[in-house]
């Protein structure tokens, strides 16, 4: 679609333009100094990034024992003979 300014707040469709069928009927409107809405829901994000973090913590202190327990077995394995 081609917009051309038709007066200094307004513009127009050009003629030659082809339209589709479902924006054919469409009502468009230009606002100045108004902000488009989020298309992000906010309680989902921070949720969503909550649960990844408590993840990576879980995993870290996994990770974290698991070396812990093999560098003790190493030590002791190496103190017996």
């Amino acid at each position: 679609m081609s917009l051309t300014k038709d007066t200094e707040d307004m513009y127009e469709l050009e003629e030659d333009t082809a339209v589709c069928a479902a924006d054919a009927g469409a009502v468009f409107t230009f606002e100045q100094g108004k902000l488009e809405g989020s298309t992000v829901d906010g309680e989902k994000a921070m949720t969503a990034m909550l649960e990844a973090y408590r993840s990576f913590e879980l995993n870290q202190k996994v990770m974290k024992t698991y070396d812990e327990r093999m560098s003790k077995t190493v030590n002791e394995v190496g103190s017996l003979t």
